[in-house]
């Protein structure tokens, strides 16, 4: 299972990623359309925060560090649950990625 450790440059790289893609954009075009705050803060994380720092409740600063965190948080409920589930692989090391993955799925057909 992957720790935190390992998680957290990924969910960073992925907030930065989402960002310069144009998020916050995406968002803010939405809402000019006339979707209700309400109705995309209810869509999840992401939406979440952006509503919020297109309304000035938040500064970029504690627009950041929330995402961050509330994403954390709920990567930690996935392992949680992933925990519970017998029969999960976790292919976490890059290097052998695709020789674990080939070596599963062999596992899988020839059953």
């Amino acid at each position: 299972m992957p720790s935190k450790e390992y998680i957290r440059p990924l969910v960073e790289k992925r907030i930065d990623d989402r960002l310069k893609n144009g998020m916050v954009e995406e968002t803010r075009d939405l809402l000019e359309r006339g979707v209700s705050p309400e109705w995309l803060r209810g869509l999840g994380l992401e939406y979440f925060w952006n509503v919020e720092l297109i309304e000035g409740r938040i500064n970029v600063e504690k627009y950041r560090a929330g995402l961050l965190t509330k994403t954390m948080q709920y990567a930690k409920r996935q392992r949680t649950w992933f925990k519970k589930e017998k029969n999960t692989h976790f292919l976490d090391n890059p290097a052998t990625f695709w020789t674990e993955t080939e070596k599963l799925v062999r596992e899988f057909v020839e059953k």
